[in-house]
């Protein structure tokens, strides 16, 4: 009788540490850089892959423009570093409709701060692309270089802030300064939402011009843990009236 009671505790333990461990590796760490222009420094999980797209619709002083699905990879290919593929091409209009072949984006995220045991200093990424021109008449390879940072102030709030610099044009002109600075929102576990200021600063001696300045806003909703819907908008604080957009898009974790 005690044999069985004994074999009876022996099964019940076994069970019971096979539903933890399947529980354990049922965990999904979901992370997307949808929507928004800033970019968070969370990493794609080691050997994990997400696919990132979206569909956009511009509208800017009297023509329109769409851009097509916006398509990017994140691969983890090491614990503190992430690879990242990315394509966006657009369909606009003047006085008839063409299609415009962006470049392929080639680059890397790499964590360089943890500051989840920090109360206040927050976490610190380093992320670099290449943009690789598919037409003969788009130029040569062009680098772009950020530095990324965010804190969780609290259960509900998330400050990012992303400074870095990108070429247009890489021999002839000096390079942009992006900035941007993000709040987001966790209204529900599923429903988050962000707003965000982000700007240009192009040297004046770039055709004249001195960039610009915009505000965006949107909602992100989890419809399985692995899935997430987004929907965004923004629009260009120097002309808000003939200068914004609206967009949709998805983000899956693949694996």
């Amino acid at each position: 009788m005690m044999r069985r009671y004994i074999l009876l505790i022996i099964l019940i333990s076994l069970f019971t540490a096979v539903k933890a461990q399947e529980t354990v590796s049922d965990e999904i760490e979901f992370s997307a850089d949808r929507p928004g222009m800033a970019t968070g420094t969370t990493l794609m999980q080691h050997k994990k892959v997400m696919f990132e797209s979206g569909f956009e619709f511009n509208y800017s002083e009297g023509w329109n423009s769409h851009l097509l699905p916006t398509a990017l990879i994140r691969w983890g290919v090491l614990p503190k570093m992430e690879l990242r593929l990315q394509y966006d091409g657009s369909l606009d209009r003047e006085e008839s409709w063409r299609y415009n072949a962006g470049p392929l984006t080639i680059g890397t995220k790499v964590a360089i701060f943890d500051a989840s045991q920090s109360k206040w200093a927050p976490n610190i990424a380093f992320m670099a692309n290449f943009a690789i021109p598919v037409r003969k008449d788009a130029g040569e390879l062009l680098p772009m270089f950020h530095l990324l940072f965010d804190k969780d102030v609290c259960d509900w709030l998330n400050v990012a802030f992303d400074a870095g610099v990108e070429w247009d044009t890489f021999f002839d002109n000096p390079p942009a300064t992006f900035l941007a600075l993000c709040l987001g929102f966790s209204i529900t576990d599923d429903l988050g939402a962000f707003v965000e200021s982000y700007n240009y600063i192009i040297p004046t001696q770039v055709n004249g011009a001195e960039g610009d300045c915009n505000i965006d806003f949107g909602f992100n909703y989890m419809v399985s843990p692995r899935v997430q819907l987004d929907v965004y908008s923004s629009v260009n604080c120097q002309n808000p009236a003939q200068s914004s957009n609206i967009g949709v898009g998805v983000a899956w974790l693949i694996n």
